[in-house]
């Protein structure tokens, strides 16, 4: 066995690599609360266009508008897209606008052929929108006042084609902190965030669909949602797409700044990744398989302690990393340092998300989102 305790020392290396970027992040977290706001009275600040798709959200859409129309930026419009709404997304939408004239919208009735219903309704809010910069988020995120103007200083400062946030998730309930912390570690792994600010880095790249952020001429530079008709991740190829044109792009934490409660419980974090988890693996049955296997394996980690010496030190040693990173994000996300006891049931947890996703789409034949199936033939088609 000492004949081969090189590959231990791999294992830790390679572990450490692959998690400094996350530790950059977190050593050095890059807050848009820390960026001063444009000086009050800009005249030259550029126009803005907010677009909201909403599809059923009547619980939240009235003050999602709301707090967007209470920003303080000088040269702003909304631009809300009901997305054929079966409830009272519509009309609310409609006495928002009727009491503010710089809200406009949208009522879509029909979807057309190769199109899911978000990246629909953002493309028709892009072409009516007339502003210099368009800003995509949801119709149930909360802006705090002085949001844009931040956003703004800050892409005008960097010379920026595209930036987005990481929002406040908000607290839920312990079991939503253990599977949340661990969606957190895998997404920030999965796209290098803390990374994406520098232009050689091309494999890193990020969007988030709370709040992106980008320049019209990027935003056509990479061929529109028009390009990303089918893609259920649209929010983060749309960061790549920016990224891959070689285009400037940065993530910055939103909170507290920007609010939206993703999901309520453990359960909903399983059912809300339903649709996203197998569109993350690209549809891959493969992928899918192997990072189920990897989330067991991470899980099983502590069992490595009882190997003879050296072995159980570089179990330790890996298994120290991970939980240590797990733990780190977990806190800064405002949840109880108990995670860290339980994070091979957040591990295994995700794992069971993956192959959920997986299993529903290939049952089906496909996913339903919002009410409308899309057949999985048509989206591995349309993949960017």
């Amino acid at each position: 066995m000492g004949d081969w305790i090189w590959l231990g020392y791999v294992l830790v290396a390679w572990t450490a690599v692959t998690l400094a970027p996350i530790w950059l992040g977190l050593l050095r977290p890059r807050r848009l609360a820390d960026v001063p706001p444009l000086p009050e009275g800009t005249r030259d600040a550029p126009a803005v266009s907010i677009i909201i798709p909403a599809r059923d959200e009547e619980r939240e859409i009235e003050s999602a508008l709301t707090s967007m129309l209470r920003l303080d930026y000088p040269n702003l419009e909304l631009i809300a897209v009901n997305d054929r709404s079966t409830d009272a997304t519509g009309r609310i939408m409609d006495q928002v606008a009727a009491a503010d004239s710089r809200c406009r919208v949208i009522h879509v009735t029909d979807l057309p052929p190769g199109w899911l219903g978000k990246n629909h309704a953002n493309w028709l809010g892009a072409r009516m929108a007339r502003g210099e910069y368009l800003l995509f988020t949801d119709g149930d995120v909360k802006f705090a006042p002085t949001l844009l103007s931040r956003a703004m200083a800050h892409m005008r400062a960097r010379r920026l084609d595209h930036l987005t946030l990481i929002p406040d998730p908000g607290r839920g309930s312990f079991w939503e902190g253990v599977l949340m912390s661990w969606f957190m570690l895998c997404f920030s792994l999965y796209t290098h965030a803390s990374l994406a600010r520098f232009r050689w880095a091309r494999w890193a790249a990020v969007g988030i669909g709370a709040f992106n952020l980008v320049r019209r001429e990027a935003y056509e530079a990479i061929g529109t949602h028009e390009r990303l008709r089918m893609e259920v991740t649209d929010d983060v190829m749309l960061g790549r797409l920016i990224k891959r044109q070689g285009l400037a792009q940065d993530v910055l934490l939103g909170r507290p700044l920007l609010h939206v409660r993703w999901q309520d419980g453990a359960w909903g974090i399983v059912r809300g990744l339903e649709k996203n988890a197998f569109a993350g693996a690209r549809f891959s049955v493969p992928k899918v398989v192997a990072a189920v296997l990897a989330s067991i394996m991470v899980a099983a980690l502590p069992v490595g302690l009882l190997l003879p010496w050296p072995w159980w030190m570089v179990i330790g040693v890996v298994l120290m990393m991970l939980v240590a990173t797990y733990l780190w994000i977990g806190v800064e996300a405002g949840y109880s340092p108990l995670i860290a006891i339980f994070y091979p049931v957040g591990t295994l947890l995700f794992g069971y998300v993956l192959a959920r996703s997986a299993f529903v789409a290939l049952r089906d034949g496909g996913i339903t989102w919002r009410g409308t199936f899309y057949p999985l033939a048509e989206l591995k088609a349309g993949m960017v």
